[in-house]
């Protein structure tokens, strides 16, 4: 276990009975199957884990990021940033992360990859400095309809600086502004 301020990195076993319970709640096409997995919490919730639901929300954002410059708003535990970097093609890598604590924790990750910058600053008072190929957007606790205008604010923000943006469950975050309004 890691530990920095109200944020940790543990990790957890997801059992048989415990995956079915999930699957058959979960209103969206993510799953998780048994096994060992690990968390990032902060104050004992957890935010981000790296289960099968969590990794499959990043595939598309991942393919994408296959060359030039990447934006990447939301350190979380690194596993997008692992995975980008295993793109030969990759320049570089800047990754925005709002909680200090956050970067005390995953930051030395990545103290030899000269491809990776992590700064720290809330992504909405950042201000780019070049043009990005393709950007990451991923600073939300939850898949909630509520997320939507931040969203559209970092589309927005960021249209002039970036070629292509992916934002975490934008689709499930969507579908479920829709279905409330039934």
């Amino acid at each position: 276990m890691k530990q920095s301020g109200d944020w940790c990195i543990d990790e957890f076993v997801v059992d048989k009975a415990s995956a079915m319970i999930f699957n058959i709640r979960e209103k969206h096409s993510r799953y998780i199957t048994p096994g060992t997995y690990k968390r990032l919490t902060r104050a004992g919730e957890t935010i981000m884990s790296n289960t099968p639901a969590e990794l499959s929300d990043s595939e598309g954002f991942v393919f994408a990021a296959s060359r030039g410059d990447i934006l990447i708003s939301g350190l979380g535990m690194g596993l997008v940033v692992w995975e980008v970097l295993k793109h030969k093609g990759v320049r570089s890598i800047t990754v925005i992360e709002k909680e200090a604590d956050v970067i005390t924790l995953v930051g030395p990750d990545f103290a030899d990859e000269a491809r990776v910058e992590i700064v720290h600053c809330d992504i909405f008072n950042w201000k780019p400095v070049k043009l990005y190929d393709v950007a990451w957007h991923d600073i939300w606790d939850g898949i909630s309809a509520g997320n939507l205008e931040e969203m559209d604010t970092l589309l927005e923000k960021f249209e002039k600086f970036v070629d292509r943006q992916f934002m975490w469950c934008e689709d499930l975050c969507r579908l479920e502004e829709v279905r409330s309004a039934y």
